[in-house]
């Protein structure tokens, strides 16, 4: 499983076939990692080491020729059955967009975010 930024296009074509006459909308969120200590991690869904605070994944980034440091996102998608419907529970319509087996894959959000943690190590 990995983590990245997928062209918009090609994810909301995937999620069309998934969920057939639907409204699906693309979220961009910040990874937590629940339980996970302030510290350098490394995991398999991401090809560089990066930094936990405040339970948040941090990468180094380069910004106008700085050095920073910015939370790591990910995109999720929100299943809706049209445009305007308003939700007050994502629970069954919230998902994690991840690649798997070259393939983009739609995992629920609230079990990804769960398991997420367990992959992480400590460098």
């Amino acid at each position: 499983m990995r983590i990245k930024t997928f062209d918009e296009i090609e994810l909301l074509a995937c999620a069309k076939k998934e969920f057939p006459d639907t409204y699906v909308e693309i979220v961009s969120v910040d990874i937590f990692l629940k339980g996970i200590q302030p510290g350098q991690y490394q995991a398999p869904w991401l090809e560089h080491t990066f930094f936990v605070s405040t339970q948040y994944a941090y990468e180094d980034v380069e910004v106008n020729g700085n050095h920073t440091r910015c939370k790591i996102a990910m995109q999720c998608i929100l299943v809706k059955p049209d445009r305007y419907t308003i939700l007050y529970d994502t629970k069954d319509v919230f998902y994690a967009v991840v690649e798997e087996q070259e393939e983009i894959q739609f995992k629920k959000y609230r079990e990804f975010i769960e398991d997420l943690p367990k992959t992480v190590k400590a460098c």
